[in-house]
């Protein structure tokens, strides 16, 4: 009902597909929560802008189910995006700034770099 009301591309509707995403990925379906986490970052980012905190969610939860499925740079490099832009946003003791970095400590750990990740 969301969807008609406000339209796909409404702030509050890209909220539900993040939503979305999440079940689908607690169902097991990564494939699909994948594309719909894919999808929902290019309408946000065209939406609200790269900077938004909606878009860097996307951007965050997209990089961890990359990094689970054994994606682990381009995981990365959405991790650092949502990560460097949370932290100019919102400073280092914000809650999204928090996971933003402990998905990047946790990918460059699977990545063995572990030097970069003890750093944060």
């Amino acid at each position: 009902a969301q969807r008609r009301d406000a339209g796909a591309d409404h702030p509050d509707t890209l909220a539900m597909v993040l939503g979305q995403s999440s079940l689908l990925q607690h169902q097991g379906d990564y494939e699909q929560a994948e594309q719909t986490l894919r999808d929902g970052l290019a309408r946000s980012r065209r939406v609200v802008g790269n900077s938004n905190p909606l878009t860097l969610k996307f951007a965050q939860r997209l990089g961890v189910l990359l990094i689970e499925r054994g994606h682990l740079e381009e995981g990365e490099a959405h991790l650092r995006e949502a990560l460097n832009e949370h932290e100019k946003l919102f400073g280092l003791d914000q809650v999204d700034t928090l996971e933003s970095m402990s998905g990047m400590v946790k990918c460059l750990f699977n990545q063995g770099k572990y030097e970069e990740g003890e750093a944060w």
